[in-house]
């Protein structure tokens, strides 16, 4: 089935929790999600929402590319770092913590480092790796890194699909450290809770598959 990115657009603007003359503390949250903590999915689950949060990702730059741009070759410009030699080279520069490069048509360089989420519900505290937060965190790469969100993508659920874009998520997003039982560190960001004034763009997807 084909993919459509079709949906219009919206801005929202969040300003840090307690900040006078912000929404109440349930406004934010009702426009960027809810806590979404399912446990016990299995494996083939998780693989399927990720590949179709992907494809998702890819057409949706393919389209800005094409937009902001007026790129004719988007395809060219959009890489899924998770290819065998894009990941060693990620590697060997030890910036391995993204999952998808956009190149600017214009300058020839790096324009997005993306991290992306996916999820068959409306998330609010996704898990983000040490390593990708550590990515994320440089200071050279602080204002090319961007976490995407999509989200809704259970056709079992009365909600639309959507991709959110969060740019700087380091500087804007407010965090919790945990370890994990593995001894792995990891990052729970909370995408409803921001450090800074910010405007994050959402977009709602048209698409002819969902996950069940």
């Amino acid at each position: 089935d084909e993919l459509k990115i079709e949906g219009d657009s919206i801005t929202i603007r969040t300003e840090p929790e307690g900040k006078s003359g912000s929404e109440d503390s349930n406004s934010v949250t009702n426009k960027l999600g809810s806590s979404d903590s399912i446990s016990g999915v299995s494996a083939g689950y998780r693989t399927k929402v990720d590949k179709l949060g992907m494809q998702i990702t890819i057409q949706y730059e393919y389209s800005r590319l094409q937009n902001e741009y007026n790129c004719e070759n988007p395809e060219d410009y959009v890489f899924d770092i998770h290819d065998d030699d894009l990941y060693q080279d990620a590697k060997d520069d030890d910036i391995a913590g993204f999952d998808i490069l956009v190149i600017n048509p214009e300058s020839n360089k790096a324009g997005r480092l993306i991290e992306l989420k996916s999820s068959g519900h409306d998330t609010r505290t996704p898990p983000v790796t040490w390593n990708e937060w550590k990515t994320a965190s440089e200071d050279e790469i602080q204002e090319l890194f961007y976490l995407y969100i999509v989200g809704n993508l259970r056709k079992d659920i009365n909600s639309e699909p959507y991709l959110r874009e969060i740019p700087n998520p380091f500087q804007l997003l407010n965090t919790e450290t945990r370890e994990r039982k593995e001894v792995k560190k990891e990052v729970k960001v909370d995408v409803t809770d921001f450090k800074k004034e910010a405007e994050i763009k959402e977009t709602s997807l048209s698409t002819s598959e969902n996950t069940d």
